[in-house]
């Protein structure tokens, strides 16, 4: 289920965050959504996101998404950063919802 913060979002965190994220079974599948891949640093690698299944606000492939997009955190300083900087005129309520 979408939590309602996420919903009036749309997609910051999907637009433009760093995600630290496994060497793991789902680098492919990132490296496949991504636009950037931008560093690798003690066997975690940083992507740059600009992923291309948020179209509209919405992910195309919510039930099967990255391990990585699963376990981020709604309310998390990544997210509310992302809100901050991508939806100030809607930031105070998204972060009412959250």
């Amino acid at each position: 289920m979408i939590h309602p913060a996420c919903k009036m979002c749309k997609g910051a965190c999907c637009e433009v965050t760093y995600f630290n994220a496994p060497l793991d079974e789902d680098h492919n599948r990132l490296m496949e959504y991504k636009s950037v891949f931008i560093d690798e640093e003690n066997g975690r690698l940083f992507y740059r996101c600009g992923c291309k299944k948020l179209v509209n606000g919405l992910c195309t492939i919510y039930d099967s998404k990255p391990k990585i997009c699963s376990e981020f955190a709604v309310g998390s300083v990544l997210c509310i950063s992302c809100v901050n900087e991508l939806r100030p005129k809607k930031a105070k309520a998204i972060l009412a919802l959250m």
